[in-house]
């Protein structure tokens, strides 16, 4: 540590040094004035950039977090929610089925969330999806909104 001082001010002690010399043998373009602004600007321009340099593995680490990032939005879905093909009913009835479905979460598919949930609900019927934490509640809803496919069964 004791080095890098040491050379920090020898760089200050060459910066006075050739700028007097300048102020000395210029005097039509060089100033005192000049000199010390110039002299200054360097200083905060180089203390400046030694505080950016801990940033820089911050910025290493955050890009490649962006890699992944951009890996999952590029990613291209099974369901395809703009398409304008496939089975159009006539008339809605409104009716909710969950027949038989198993499901488990494609990052953990050794843990099964659903196994064989049956569930009707009649249009204008109020119901509650009630459960402890890790029951399927939340991913009922997501099957249903077809944020995934069930592994096994049908969602009608």
């Amino acid at each position: 540590m004791g080095f890098i001082w040491f050379v920090i001010f020898c760089c200050y002690a060459l910066g006075f040094w050739y700028g007097g010399k300048l102020v000395r043998d210029e005097k039509d373009n060089y100033t005192v004035g000049k000199m010390i602004i110039v002299f200054f600007s360097v200083i905060i321009g180089a203390f400046s950039l030694g505080n950016a340099a801990p940033s820089i593995q911050s910025l290493s680490t955050a890009r490649g977090a962006a890699y992944v990032i951009f890996q999952l939005i590029d990613l291209k879905s099974a369901i395809d929610s703009s398409s304008e093909t496939g089975k159009k009913p006539d008339s809605l009835i409104g009716t909710i089925s969950f027949q038989n479905i198993h499901f488990s979460y494609p990052s953990r598919s050794a843990v099964k969330v659903l196994n064989g949930l049956n569930l009707n609900v009649q249009p204008g019927q109020t119901i509650a999806l009630v459960g402890a934490s890790g029951c399927g509640k939340s991913t009922t809803v997501q099957l249903l909104l077809r944020f995934y496919d069930p592994l096994e069964g049908k969602v009608r």
